[in-house]
């Protein structure tokens, strides 16, 4: 996935997982700590963004943007719902 993209595009494409938990900070700090994540390296709230695409960065201007998105795909609330979703389309 991350090949057609650029390194801004992958930045972007991995903080905008986090940000659709923006709203719901409990959630999101459910996610970062199901990514690996510790939230007690962050000096401030206003890090968060640096920590994220600094914790997917493989090398200078390539981002694992694979592996944001299967971070996603296996935590919890979000695996469960595509399983029932699947399991909907094949009932």
């Amino acid at each position: 996935m991350a090949k057609h993209m650029t390194p801004a595009e992958q930045r972007e494409f991995i903080l905008n997982i986090f940000a659709d938990f923006a709203d719901e900070p409990e959630t999101l700090i459910d996610f970062v700590e199901h990514a690996g994540m510790d939230l007690r390296a962050l000096q401030s709230a206003g890090d968060l963004p640096d920590m994220i695409a600094g914790h997917y960065r493989i090398k200078k201007g390539e981002y694992d943007v694979d592996r944001a998105a299967n971070d996603l795909l296996t935590w919890p609330p979000i695996a469960s719902a595509v399983f029932y979703r699947l399991a909907e389309r094949k009932g």
